[in-house]
């Protein structure tokens, strides 16, 4: 927001040139825990669609969402748009007019019954910690980890959960980030570190420290409280998903910093890890 009117649309055409998911991860930073700022940013994605959608009542539907820009996954795509200006494309939105029931040629809404071929499903994401649950991971005293996350999915670092020794997580809650690829080598690299170090002190069991623990989740959510995630429910925060807690799931202050803690808890010797 500090930048002139002229710059910031500098750099918005910019990142949308170079496409993918610069425009979310290479934008300003204020876009993402300010909702004014981001605001600018989606005003400026509604005329980009616009240039490319040649169906006003199409290009409606496809511009009327109501959540700040990144709050749900962005499209990352190549000839998205201009595929809905072909005559045998149609939007239908199932939240003015729900589903009521699968049929034998298709789907039937409030409004009718509608033909296809082929229906894919995308319901949805269990973010981050609905796979590693499905594990149905318990301790020898039985403590499990869907138990110990039924409040609040917690960890440190991303890596490693109080109670659960030997558990190393790629990444768990509150460590995923960023360019994936990019991120889980870093994640990776300091899991490798952990283990090597352990064996050669003569350890067979790592965990991290409660009091770590403890630190990682009021940090996390202090650096989420402002951002724009708070503001919609989606896979990023759990709120997809019925009873799940609504969290931020992800690393809420990016890569470089993520890298940073990792690299400081390597040099620390991995002081708030316990291992015996």
């Amino acid at each position: 927001m500090e930048v002139s009117e002229e710059e910031r649309r500098q750099h918005f055409e910019l990142i949308w040139e170079a496409g993918g998911l610069r425009p979310l991860m290479g934008n300003f930073f204020d876009v993402l825990t300010s909702l004014e700022a981001n605001n600018l940013f989606v005003e400026f994605f509604r005329e980009k669609i616009a240039e490319r959608v040649t169906d006003p009542v199409k290009l409606r539907q496809l511009t009327s969402w109501d959540f700040p820009y990144g709050g749900r996954r962005p499209p990352a795509e190549t000839g998205y748009y201009e595929a809905f200006n072909q005559d045998n494309v149609h939007i239908l939105d199932v939240r003015a007019d729900p589903i009521v029931r699968y049929t034998r040629t298709g789907l039937e809404t409030e409004s009718g019954s509608h033909e296809f071929d082929v229906i894919v499903f995308a319901t949805g994401f269990d973010a981050v910690t609905g796979g590693i649950l499905k594990l149905e991971i318990q301790t020898d005293a039985g403590l499990t980890l869907r138990g110990k996350w039924a409040q609040s999915a917690t960890s440190y670092l991303g890596v490693s959960a109080v109670g659960f020794p030997n558990l190393f997580m790629v990444p768990g809650p509150q460590g995923l980030v960023g360019n994936n690829p990019v991120a889980l080598q870093f994640i990776v690299d300091f899991v490798t570190d952990l283990v090597l170090t352990a064996r050669e002190s003569g350890a067979t069991r790592v965990e991290a420290c409660a009091d770590a623990e403890r630190a990682w989740a009021e940090r996390m959510a202090n650096s989420s409280k402002d951002s724009i995630y708070a503001a919609v429910d989606s896979w990023i925060n759990g709120g997809n998903v019925p009873g799940k807690p609504k969290q931020l799931v992800t690393f809420a202050e990016g890569l470089v910093v993520l890298r940073q803690s990792l690299g400081d808890e390597r040099e620390s010797g991995f002081s708030n890890f316990r291992m015996a």
